[in-house]
């Protein structure tokens, strides 16, 4: 059996703290060994720079997903 993850991640107003939980939290989850993980990054209408970082994100990963 394969073994997966999705992260489900809500987001208001954490454009310092979206770059810095990825970084931790993929660290983590490649240490599982899984054979697919993804996160989801849902934006609830920040007014800082939030949709920018997850923009940019979601360009450069092929593992995200963004809402708003």
């Amino acid at each position: 059996m394969k073994s997966s993850i999705s992260i489900v991640v809500p987001c208001f107003n954490e454009e310092e703290a979206v770059p810095i939980f990825h970084e931790e939290t993929s660290k983590i989850l490649k240490s599982l060994n899984l054979d697919f993980y993804e996160f989801v990054f849902v934006d609830d209408g920040s007014k800082d720079g939030t949709l920018d970082v997850l923009h940019i994100l979601f360009f450069v990963l092929t593992y995200a997903f963004l809402t708003t």
